[in-house]
Formats: structure tokens, C-alpha cells, sequence
């Protein structure tokens, strides 16, 4: 998979080590063809956030599931005409696209269409396509150009670090996508990867224009901004023999209401860092990444909010500005894989104390055969008296049994309807399922 044309659109990007033979790569790189191709996950969870535990059948545990559709035109002289459009689909329910959850007392994250935020992700919809959808020319000798809905510049980094491959023991993306300001995948981007060069480095820059918002400028009257959405980024990669490293930066400005205090939209800021080598007995992962907000007016994002609870100690939702690293081991164990990793999260908001957040994680993948796999993994978290955050999956996998508004189960603390976990609670989850890919 690493001879792909382009490099973040790899539809395996999450599928593992066992997958590594699958024709995965959604780009052929031989003659003209069209196919179909996907990865089918589903399992059972069992997970508790700090208000009961619940078991449920899920999707996207051991990898997202979806469907693809991938083609190739050879136009001569090593040029060729490109497209891809890949669905998230979940086998639970059915469900096409990344469409979020009814809120309530039983509320599942939908991370096949992951987006940026981490509860009831509504980012994707209901739409079709909900994972990549793109199209652009692609030269042997001078890259790839593709325009679209595209992957952002960090994914192919935090693929490169984590140990799971965003899936079961998924203790680096339950960090990592709580740096300000990620996202998985970007609407309306313009993206240009190099060839390989230096016997091994491929650079890919990106660019976003974020015109979902149907204004002209900043517009206190419609509350939105032509400028929101907007992303700019690069990623560098390097990948020859047991060597994979990976850096990349970006800027993402958030969808903000343009309002008398919040003149201008927030910008996110961030950047992460590092890759994996395979010794021959076993493959080390790590990575350090940093994000921070700018521009927001006011203190910024809190929960329990005042009005509902002393803002004393009040732990914070989305982290404002944070750090994280991640290090792990892939073992291989018997004709399958251990993995073992811990990542944590320090967040640097305001200088709040108490607020930082960690996870371990071990799995276990058995292939039955190249294409098929069965995955076994657990998750622990822990969550410093001021943070209440959940163990974000590599698909819909992060089911939780919520505490209604008031006074949850214990008694402990007035939460806030569709609060993700009570403060200072240290959620964990179980994993068992299959993942076929096709």
C-alpha cells in the first residue's frame, strides 16, 4: 500500500497489518479500470463513560466500515485521469453516511464520518458519500492533483503513530482528536502530492476553501462567515524499509457565529509529529502533537456551563489548547498481532489544573485468512478531577449510557443533558468483533 498514488486517499489507511496484502488502494496504478472495494466491521461493545455500563452490537470497532468505488483512465505518457467516492456505512444499523444519533439517554458516537467533534458528530449527515469523494489527474513523474472532499494533512501522520491504526486499543486517537481544531476529513479541498523523492519523501499540500458558508464576508446580521471552514496545510512523509516517518501542520477555521463579541471566526492551529520502525520482532510507534485556539472571544467552551453549575473546577469540553503523545508496540503473537500502547492528553487551557487525560490499551487481531480478521481489544482511560472525556473509536463504537439532566446515577454532580461522562470518571470499553475487507 505504500506504492499508492495518493497517499491519504488509501481507503486501507485503518484496515491494519493483517490487510496489508488486500487490494485496498482505491487508485489503480495499471491500466484503465473501475472497482469496487470495501471493509465490513462489526462487533460488540461494551463500554461505560461514568453512567452505567452498556452492551451493544456496533459497527467500525476493529476498522470504519465502507464501501468504495475507485477508478483509473490511462490518458498516455504516464498521465491519468483519477476518481474515488467512499461511503461509511454501518452494519448495526444500516445506516449509510455518518448520520448522528437522536440525543437521549442512549446515544451512540458515529465516527464512521468522524468530523472534528466528538459526540453525536453530525458533520457528515445524511449524506451518500460521507467518507471521500474526489476526482484529479495523476502524473508518474509529477504528482497528483484532486479536488473534492479529501482527508486532512494530519491523518496520514496520526496513522503513521498509532499503534491500532485509529482502531481496537485505540489509545492515540482517544487523545489525539482532542487537540484543537483536528479533523478526519474536509469538504471543498484542493490537494497536490509530490512524487517520491530523496529515495523515499512524498509531500502533500492542501487547501480548503470552506464555501459552505453562503456569505460574502463577515456578517453580524446572518451570524456566519465566508471564512469559516477554510483549512491550509501540508504533511511530509517519508517510508523506505522498516522506516516510516511522518510530520504535518495545519490551520482550520471553525464554522463561528459572527456575533457584537465574536467578530471573527476561531482559527485552530496545530501540528504533530512522528512514525513507526519495525525491529523484526516487533514495530514501535510514537508521536507528540500540539493544537491551540486563537481568536475566540471570551473564555471559551466549559461544562457544566455557570448557569447550570459553580464554574469552580469546571471541567472543560473541548480544550482550547493541548498536548499529546502516544507510544506503543505491535508484537507479532501466534499467526496474529499484540498491540500494546498509552497516550496522553495535557490540556493547557486558561491553566486550568486537574484536566488532563490518558489511555492504555492492548489488542489482539487474528487473521483467518488475508482478508478476514477477528479483533479483540480493550481500552482504559483516565480522566483528572476536572476532565470528562470518552473513548473516542475508530468507528461507531463509542456507546455510553448517558446521564439525564440533573442529577445523574449517584448523585455525584448536575450534568448537563448530553454530557459524554461524568467529571473525573475513568471510562473503559471491550471490544470483540470481525472485519472483512473486499
Amino acid at each position: 500500500m505504500q506504492k499508492k498514488v495518493i497517499a491519504l486517499a488509501i481507503a486501507g489507511l485503518f484496515s491494519g497489518a493483517a490487510f496489508a496484502q488486500s487490494p485496498l488502494a482505491p487508485v489503480p496504478s495499471g491500466p484503465t479500470s473501475v472497482g469496487l472495494y470495501g471493509i465490513i466491521d462489526v462487533g460488540v461493545v461494551m463500554d461505560n463513560a461514568g453512567f452505567g455500563n452498556k452492551t451493544v452490537v456496533t459497527s467500525g470497532g476493529g476498522a470504519g466500515s465502507r464501501i468504495g468505488l475507485r477508478a483509473n483512465e490511462d490518458l498516455g505518457n504516464g498521465l491519468s485521469a483519477i476518481l474515488l467516492l467512499e461511503s461509511g456505512i454501518q452494519l448495526d444499523t444500516g445506516v449509510v453516511g455518518g448520520t448522528a444519533q437522536a440525543p437521549g439517554v442512549n446515544r451512540a458516537q458515529v465516527g464512521s464520518a468522524f468530523g472534528g467533534t466528538f459526540t453525536n458528530s453530525a458533520a457528515t449527515g445524511s449524506q451518500l458519500i460521507s467518507r471521500q469523494a474526489f476526482a484529479g489527474l495523476s502524473s508518474k513523474t509529477m504528482g497528483g492533483l484532486m479536488f473534492g472532499r479529501q482527508y486532512s494533512p494530519m491523518v496520514a501522520t496520526y496513522a503513521a503513530i498509532d499503534t491500532a491504526g485509529l482502531a481496537h486499543g485505540n489509545t492515540m486517537f482517544a487523545t489525539f482528536a482532542y487537540l484543537p481544531g483536528y479533523t478526519t476529513r474536509q469538504n471543498n479541498v484542493a490537494s497536490y502530492m509530490s512524487p517520491k523523492f530523496f529515495d523515499g519523501v512524498t509531500v502533500e499540500v492542501v487547501l480548503g476553501s470552506g464555501n459552505e458558508n453562503n456569505v460574502q464576508g463577515d456578517d453580524l446580521t446572518l451570524g456566519s462567515s465566508d471564512k469559516g471552514g477554510r483549512l491550509s496545510g501540508l504533511d511530509v512523509n517519508y517510508n523506505k524499509g522498516p522506516l516510516n516517518l511522518s510530520a504535518a501542520y495545519q490551520e482550520l477555521n471553525a464554522n463561528t457565529a459572527i456575533t457584537a463579541a465574536q467578530t471573527q471566526v476561531i482559527k485552530n492551529r496545530g501540528w504533530v509529529v512522528g512514525g513507526n520502525y519495525n525491529f523484526g520482532m516487533f514495530t514501535l510507534y510514537a508521536g507528540y502533537g500540539q493544537g491551540k485556539e486563537r481568536n475566540r472571544a471570551g473564555t471559551g467552551l466549559v461544562y457544566p456551563t455557570p448557569a447550570v453549575a459553580p464554574a469552580v473546577n469546571a471541567p472543560l469540553l473541548i480544550p482550547q489548547e493541548a498536548n499529546a503523545w502516544h507510544i506503543g508496540v505491535n508484537v507479532p503473537a501466534g499467526t496474529g498481532n499484540l498491540m500494546v500502547a498509552y497516550s496522553k492528553l495535557r490540556d493547557k487551557t486558561a491553566n486550568v489544573t486537574g484536566a488532563d487525560f490518558q489511555t492504555f490499551g492492548v489488542a489482539y487481531r487474528y487473521p483467518l485468512s488475508k482478508r478476514t480478521r477477528l479483533n479483540f481489544g480493550y481500552t482504559k482511560g483516565t480522566n483528572d478531577q476536572n476532565a470528562a472525556r470518552i473513548l473516542i473509536g475508530g468507528g461507531d463504537t463509542s456507546a455510553m449510557v448517558m446521564g439525564p439532566a440533573g442529577t445523574p446515577p449517584g448523585g455525584a454532580a448536575t450534568v448537563v443533558p448530553g454530557a459524554a461522562s461524568k467529571a473525573g470518571f475513568d471510562p473503559s470499553r471491550w471490544d470483540f468483533g470481525i472485519t472483512h475487507s473486499f
